[in-house]
């Protein structure tokens, strides 16, 4: 009975709008367009017959004759389309046809998570749900700034995009079920929930395909329908995903560069692997429209200390330059595709505007909200040229921070041409060594290929750090011929380390592994060799002073720094309460030298009544306990022994303390390696001595 009911009330209201829409017909022939919709009585039936449950509507006519945006068609959307043809009413579009931007007040107190399709999806925390880590999600229609629907999950979700048929498509972490997809769709609450092997915060929505795919462990997947991942493209070791336009099937993988260099780019197709064209870029990020490829690279900051950025639009196929353009601040967000329009968002520094980029055409834009101190933290494509903004305001008086939205038309605003901008390339140009040492640079490359490692020689090492002196750099008469013999002495150091040693320090997290430079000095510091940690190598650096004798122990100890470097990357550690155990009573690191405490095994080690006492090799191995470990390696690793013939290193386990601190730091090498390296050096080192030493 209920639902008979239901049918009659509908059919009743129906009838009135269909009787009120036929005298309008000749109106709708002269008009057509209704507001921001083409609208005609032909819509009135088609929208009857399926709330009548006769007929079906595809995505573009649902989207189309839900006129009032609260994710279904209905009576009301009937009425509202029929007040709009009599002229009698506006649809809500019109009510913003005019103008260029306006504040989202239905976001307020809102965290803006995404949108689509002319709405936005925003959680607001706690809200209904009966979980702190869940909340009430609400669509709001932009632009008739209205909530038009909301549901509620007891777990966080992440927005993952909006179908055209108003289907909000969330992910999340189910503690129960883990990652799983969240259909909501049009008029329902509740979602359809699909498990995926897709991690939650990789998931991507192409709209224009209607096609899932996510990102994990340097894999583009597609995500069919029962949830399951199809692998769509891998990227090679070394290549880093920095994005991709899925609706074209193009993604753009990094090959980390040099130092403080620039980085390769490349653009490939992820339907087959095959490479489009490539570039370069420095620290910056990509970002896509349809038809071209944006790479947004950091110029450093400028007198004034604003950032200043670079941005190079290229045509997405060819790799074209399609033009450079300077944008004050750093690219925020985001592009946009349409027949007229390709831009993005720029300025997350304090400005007083939001500045707008069509970079297809190479000019700008500026928007007053009315704000003055404010960030842009990230913009939202909802449709063919409309922006949703977010910005940040805070308050002078209390400190604290407030988000507002705002919905900008590109049709709307006021162009001006784009300054156009430096290419990086122009920038960031590797530094080369000269003519002078061209002999020594064949050797290096030599010795890189035999043994997996990067060297630098002359002025290459200001492409690793902008404070390291070159020794090319007023190079002085027989600066060649004692860097020939540095890098004669070098080869002999390498052969002394066990076979592949140095191919280890490649991993995920050190992706170019153990590098060498030959330093003329360092800017600011009375040092003759250091270790640190680049985003791609460990670095060891060596100064021109180093002698042919310390030249080997410098580079061992500073070797055992690397490897330090290397085991903090992958989790392994010397566990600190126990190394501080073998320290003598009363002690800290400190840099002060002396205090009593006995070092310098050479001098001290031949007593037997002051072998327990020694804990230390040195002075300097009470500087901290990263020294007070590498200096053993000084008399640990048998390298100098080559020239000496003599290797210290069975006279080391003669002190308890020093034999105690060993065991300890060969864990590490066995983790790091699987094996104990200087043991295999006593080992390797012993049959080459006879051959050298003759």
């Amino acid at each position: 009975m209920r639902y008979k009911s239901i049918m009659k009330r509908i059919a009743a209201a129906a009838l009135g709008v269909m009787l009120a829409a036929n005298s309008l017909s000749a109106y709708a022939e002269n008009n057509g367009a209704v507001g921001m919709r083409e609208l005609d009585v032909t819509d009135i039936s088609m929208a009857l017959s399926y709330i009548k449950g006769i007929t079906s509507l595809d995505d573009e006519e649902l989207v189309r004759l839900d006129v009032n945006a609260d994710g279904a068609v209905n009576v009301t959307d009937l009425a509202m389309i029929s007040g709009a043809l009599k002229g009698v009413s506006v649809l809500p579009e019109d009510t913003v046809a005019d103008s260029s931007v306006w504040e989202l007040s239905s976001v307020s107190g809102a965290s803006v998570l995404g949108g689509g399709c002319g709405k936005l999806v925003a959680l607001k925390k706690g809200g209904k749900s009966k979980d702190k880590t869940g909340g009430e999600y609400i669509v709001v229609s932009t632009s008739a700034d209205d909530v038009v629907r909301s549901f509620v999950s007891d777990i966080n979700l992440r927005f993952v995009g909006i179908k055209k048929s108003g289907t909000v498509i969330m992910a999340g972490n189910d503690p129960k079920e883990g990652s799983m997809l969240y259909y909501y769709q049009a008029g329902k609450t509740a979602p359809k929930k699909l498990g995926t092997a897709a991690d939650y915060q990789s998931i991507k929505y192409d709209e224009k395909n209607d096609m899932l795919y996510c990102q994990k462990d340097n894999v583009i997947s597609i995500i069919e329908k029962d949830g399951t991942l199809k692998e769509l493209y891998k990227a090679a070791d070394g290549e880093m995903f920095k994005g991709m336009e899925l609706s074209q099937m193009v993604g753009a993988v990094c090959t980390d560069g040099e130092g403080e260099g620039l980085n390769g780019l490349s653009l490939v197709s992820l339907s087959d692997g095959q490479p489009l064209w490539d570039t370069v870029m420095n620290m910056g990020s990509t970002a896509f429209t349809e038809d071209i490829a944006l790479v947004c690279d950091g110029l450093g900051t400028q007198a004034d200390g604003s950032e200043l950025s670079a941005v190079r639009c290229f045509d997405l196929r060819t790799g074209e330059k399609k033009g450079i353009y300077k944008v004050k601040g750093s690219v925020s967000k985001l592009c946009f595709s349409s027949d007229s329009y390709c831009g993005m968002i720029a300025g997350t520094e304090l400005t007083d505007c939001i500045t707008f980029f069509d970079t297809a055409k190479g000019r700008c834009a500026q928007v007053d909200v009315g704000i003055k101190g404010m960030y842009v933290t990230g913009g939202i494509c909802l449709d063919d040229g409309r922006w949703a903004v977010n910005v940040s305001v805070e308050d002078s008086t209390t400190g604290r921070s407030s988000a507002k939205t705002f919905v900008v038309s590109a049709d709307k605003l006021i162009w001006t041409d784009a300054e156009a901008g430096t290419d990086i390339e122009d920038v960031f140009k590797p530094v080369t060594c000269g003519e002078a040492l061209a002999a020594q640079r064949e050797k290096a490359d030599r010795l890189q290929e035999k043994y997996g490692i990067t060297i630098l020689i002359g002025d290459e090492v200001k492409n690793a750090y902008s404070g390291m002196i070159s020794a090319e750099t007023d190079m002085y008469a027989d600066y060649p011929e004692q860097l020939d013999a540095q890098l004669d002495a070098l080869s002999i150091w390498l052969s002394t380390y066990p076979e592949g040693f140095f191919e280890k320090f490649k991993t995920s997290e050190n992706k170019k592994g153990y590098r060498l430079l030959f330093a003329g000095g360092f800017e600011g510091e009375n040092v003759v060799a250091k270790t640190s940690k680049d985003r791609n190598y460990v670095d060891v650096a060596l100064s021109i002073r180093s002698s042919d004798r310390s030249f080997y122990t410098d580079l061992d100890h500073e070797t055992w720094h690397a490897v330090e470097y290397m085991a903090d990357a992958m989790g392994i550690s010397i566990d600190k309460s126990g190394w501080d155990a073998l320290q003598p009573s009363g002690f800290t690191y400190n840099g002060v030298h002396g205090g009593g405490y006995r070092s310098n095994i050479l001098n001290n080690g031949y007593h037997p009544d002051r072998m327990g006492d020694i804990a230390f090799i040195r002075d300097y191995s009470m500087e901290n306990e990263h020294e007070d470990r590498a200096t053993m390696m000084e008399y640990v690793a048998p390298s100098l022994s080559v020239f000496t013939g003599y290797n210290s290193y069975y006279e080391l386990e003669r002190f308890p303390v020093l034999k105690a601190k060993l065991d300890m730091m060969s864990e590490v090498s066995r983790k790091c390696f699987g094996y104990v390296y200087w043991e295999e050096m006593v080992n390797r080192n012993v049959n080459y001595q006879i051959g050298y030493l003759g």
